[in-house]
């Protein structure tokens, strides 16, 4: 190491000419990434790779590593244990993925009905329903993705849905009644609540919400309910 520090070259000042071709080179670099900031907005997408443009960055590991690939998608039939079809990605999760590869190896093996079965990484409402109405029925683990229940509070799996009653049981006892539904990042959500939260002695262990405790539900969630009894 101190034969390279005697090695290094003795600090100068720069000059002004440096200085400009410097200036300019970075002038450069953020006309560059403003423009590939402007092709990623147009395109709807969030990155892009300089060596291989249809490639991204993924998450491994639990998501604590990400790897510029691609994401290979394959069906196999159950029946012979064989590779009926694959589809090669650049989708970063399996999130979205889920009715297209049904619905095509449903044409593939000619079938008018189907059962595909994966992994909680393809957990999507929108998915599920895509399928139900294309004639498949999904069987995918639900994931465990609560926010309360890492804070230590009861999630959405400690009250209990009414269907014909169309309202939620709280540990307590209470009842969350329908308040309003509204539409957030594309889907219709409708809210309930109730009253009771002020006076509740485990209100400490359900909500930090002043206003009290809120559970929301997608309006076609009774899919997801319905193919959770499945598996």
């Amino acid at each position: 190491m101190d034969e390279a520090d005697e090695e290094e070259p003795e600090k100068r000042n720069v000059t002004a000419e440096e200085l400009k071709e410097k200036i300019e080179a970075m002038k450069k670099r953020r006309t560059k990434a403003q423009e590939m900031a402007k092709e990623l907005a147009d395109r709807g997408e969030t990155q892009i790779s300089l060596t291989d443009p249809d490639s991204r960055s993924m998450p491994l590991g639990g998501g604590r590593k990400t790897q510029v690939a691609y994401n290979v998608q394959v069906s196999v039939d159950a029946k012979h244990k064989l590779i009926a079809d694959h589809e090669v990605t650049n989708a970063v999760t399996d999130r979205d993925l889920l009715s297209q590869m049904a619905i095509r190896a449903k044409e593939m093996l000619e079938v008018e009905h189907l059962e595909a079965l994966a992994d909680m990484g393809y957990y999507h409402g929108k998915e599920v329903k895509r399928c139900v109405e294309e004639g498949i029925t999904p069987y995918i683990p639900k994931a465990s993705t609560s926010a309360n229940r890492k804070l230590g509070l009861y999630s959405k799996e400690d009250f209990r849905y009414d269907s014909e009653q169309d309202c939620y049981g709280c540990p307590a006892g209470e009842t969350l009644t329908y308040r309003f539904q509204t539409t957030e990042k594309g889907r219709e959500i409708k809210y309930y609540a109730t009253s009771a939260c002020g006076r509740c002695a485990l209100k400490p262990k359900c909500t930090r919400n002043k206003e009290g405790r809120r559970i929301t539900r997608w309006v076609d969630e009774d899919l997801l309910d319905e193919m959770e009894h499945r598996v």
